[in-house]
């Protein structure tokens, strides 16, 4: 909790001083941010602001009825109620409207309760006060503020048009980068490759630590483009389907049935129902190679995207249905958490909701108990050890991780349901780590629910 230190009065007859230090915490997180993955952007301002007696220029200005309705302003805001306080400070101005000084003092008032908004979530109340206070007085925090209410409440355009008309400020610099990269993943979970790819090159071109950071990005959608050439598009609820020419049309029918059906069905095990449109892409086996650097073991992939090789589908199959709802859920993740979950708990969640799972057996769809035990035995931090991405694995090694990512997320929805990973998913995605997220969520240590699991192990 930061205090804010009181006002310091000292009125004479012939002037004043009002210190105010006001801290701003402003905090945004964006997937794929090109400066940080954590919880950026966290900066502390202090503010010195004067307050003096407004020379009497004319006989409407009543110094008398200001000072005192100033004063109560400032007792108002040492006792943290900053409304009250914006109210005097504002009804002062009736008596000194010309008063420079005591419009700065409404203007951080305003500001304090955007800043209290802002810290509880409500940006809606935040951008609006971080406006007022704009109306009063022309400053970088209150039009950083500002901006980062307008990111939080997903208006990425409206955010872009505010920081490109400040881009040559410095407090706009780091956040214009953020901000076109956000943009680029949103169009390229929407399909927009091109839109994207715009975006991550205006990133690229801010700074050569961005252009190396974006790099990747940059030349997967390039590919990605190559391979989707002369594809068709299909838009449904919730899925736009692209594939290959009328060729697929047939295929994309059956997918976009079976995914509108993993829409209810996981969303209604996690209590989470996307409100935007998913990308998904048919391929052929061998186009789905070109476009995706995975290892030979892997069957299907979301990378901001549902990819399924499946082009040239005839029929609905159980295979297919496993694909769709396993990445489908992939998708779910990724907007719960922000891109943040462990990838265990990601892959052990995919597997979970599968329709088929049942009938596979208790320990994955790859492996059997043995192969569990085997790693429980062999790693005394396994969950810990699986946090990270799977995609350099040997096969064997896929496999061992697939089937104890599963069995470990298996024995924590039995202790606390499905709601209980949504909510730590979204915990996740607020910018709580991994192990703030479980205790928050479970009322279990990290390390509790490890050793908890591996008990059950030993007792199956």
């Amino acid at each position: 909790m930061h205090q804010r230190k009181p006002f310091k009065k000292a009125f004479g007859k012939s002037h004043g001083a009002v210190v105010l230090l006001l801290f701003v915490l402003s905090i945004f997180v964006l997937s794929g941010s090109a400066s940080s993955k954590q919880d950026g952007y966290a900066a502390l301002y202090e503010t010195e602001l004067i307050f003096f007696y407004e020379p009497l220029l004319d006989d409407s200005i009543d110094i008398e009825n200001a000072k005192n309705l100033m004063e109560r302003g400032i007792d108002a805001y040492n006792g943290g109620e900053y409304k009250e306080a914006s109210r005097d400070f504002k009804n002062a101005l009736h008596y000194a409207p010309n008063n420079f000084h005591l419009r700065k003092n409404l203007a951080f008032s305003f500001a304090s309760s955007a800043f209290e908004y802002y810290s509880i979530g409500d940006y809606e109340s935040a951008e609006y006060y971080y406006d007022m206070a704009l109306g009063y007085y022309d400053s970088e925090v209150f039009k950083r503020g500002l901006v980062l209410s307008m990111i939080r409440l997903g208006r990425l355009d409206e955010a872009l048009e505010a920081l490109e008309s400040s881009s040559e400020e410095p407090w706009a610099w780091g956040l214009l980068i953020d901000t076109y990269i956000a943009l680029a993943n949103k169009l390229k979970l929407e399909g927009e490759l091109d839109g994207a790819l715009a975006y991550y090159r205006k990133a690229a071109d801010k700074a050569p630590e961005v252009a190396a950071a974006t790099e990747p990005a940059i030349s997967e959608l390039e590919r990605e483009r190559r391979a989707e050439r002369g594809f068709s598009s299909s838009e449904g609820l919730h899925f736009i389907i692209k594939f290959d020419g009328t060729a697929d049309a047939a295929a994309a029918a059956i997918v976009t049935e079976i995914l509108e059906e993993a829409y209810l069905s996981v969303g209604a095990r996690l209590d989470y129902y996307p409100r935007e449109k998913i990308g998904v892409v048919l391929y052929t086996l061998k186009d789905f190679k070109e476009a995706s650097d995975i290892p030979a073991w892997g069957g299907a992939i979301f990378d901001g995207r549902i990819k399924l090789p499946i082009g040239g589908l005839a029929e609905r199959t159980p295979i297919v249905e496993d694909l769709a709802y396993h990445e489908y859920t992939h998708a779910v993740i990724h907007r719960l958490a922000n891109g943040r979950a462990p990838t265990w708990l990601n892959e052990g969640l995919a597997q979970y909701m599968e329709p088929g799972q049942a009938a596979k057996g208790a320990d994955g769809r790859f492996a059997n108990a043995a192969i569990v035990r085997e790693a429980v035995e062999m790693n005394s931090r396994l969950l810990v050890n699986l946090e990270g991405s799977f995609l350099g694995l040997a096969r064997r090694e896929a496999e061992a991780a697939y089937a104890v990512s599963l069995s470990a997320t298996k024995y924590l929805i039995g202790w606390v349901g499905t709601y209980a990973i949504s909510d730590m998913l979204e915990e996740m995605g607020d910018g709580k780590s991994i192990e703030e997220a479980i205790s928050s969520a479970t009322s279990m240590t990290y390390e509790s629910l490890e050793h908890g699991w591996r008990s059950s192990i030993d007792e199956s």
